[in-house]
């Protein structure tokens, strides 16, 4: 007879796992393109989750405090990318300020600079949580 732990455990590939994930992601593309905003106007964003950096995190990842490179994607999987983790609580950048005779080129290549920075930071979230889920699933 089988006890308790063995009806609990079930079988899963990762052909099923990405599978079921493309049936998901299909099913909430279709409620988005069927839904219908109560505001047109208004835009719901995900809440936002940090992920504070720890010494484990830092060690198997030493890159989480570094630029990284930036992955072409549409701005749809862009979004979907950035909200589906949680923001790493070590990456902060600011920018030094600039002198204020600058002229405006400078001050548009600043913002710009500034716009390239956070986006890879955003990028890169995906790799900061997987390294985190692996850390915390396999403690040592």
């Amino acid at each position: 007879m089988m006890d308790q732990k063995d009806t609990n455990r079930v079988s899963v590939t990762q052909d099923q796992v990405k599978e079921l994930t493309e049936m998901v992601k299909e099913l909430l593309r279709e409620k988005e393109r069927n839904a219908e905003p109560e505001y047109p106007y208004v835009t719901t964003r995900i809440p936002l989750t940090d992920l504070a950096v720890y010494p484990e995190l830092i060690e198997a990842l030493p890159s989480i405090e570094e630029d990284f490179f930036r992955t072409p994607l549409t701005e749809e999987e862009r979004k979907e990318a950035i909200h589906s983790c949680p923001r790493s609580s070590s990456m902060n950048y600011l920018p030094s300020p600039l002198n204020d005779s600058a002229s405006a080129a400078v001050k548009k290549a600043d913002t710009t600079l500034h716009g390239i920075q956070v986006a890879l930071a955003q990028d890169t979230r995906k790799i900061d949580y997987y390294v985190h889920s692996r850390i915390q699933d396999n403690p040592q």
